[in-house]
């Protein structure tokens, strides 16, 4: 390896995979989880098939899915992440 690792890094290509808009998912305020299956999941603040807020999946290469939408009786407006417990639920 050259060089220092921050070096390193700013010479790698960023590439975006997703576009957050609505109504798929607005605003992730909070850093993403890598899942036992390999997805990357994550809330947005808005957005979702409620506007307030959904819990979304995607991996590397961009397929994204809204797993879940807030609808205030279920709660709303996620600014949290997300934790996988043992049996793999989040």
């Amino acid at each position: 390896m050259q060089g220092n690792g921050l070096q390193d890094y700013q010479e790698r290509p960023v590439q975006n995979v997703a576009l957050f808009c609505w109504p798929g998912g607005v605003t992730p305020w909070a850093p993403l989880i890598q899942g036992t299956d390999l997805y990357f999941y994550g809330t947005t603040y808005t957005g979702g098939p409620h506007g307030l807020g959904s819990v979304y999946r995607i991996n590397s290469n961009g397929d994204f899915k809204i797993m879940f939408g807030f609808n205030n009786t279920n709660g709303a407006y996620p600014y949290a992440g997300l934790v996988q417990g043992n049996d793999g639920n989040f």
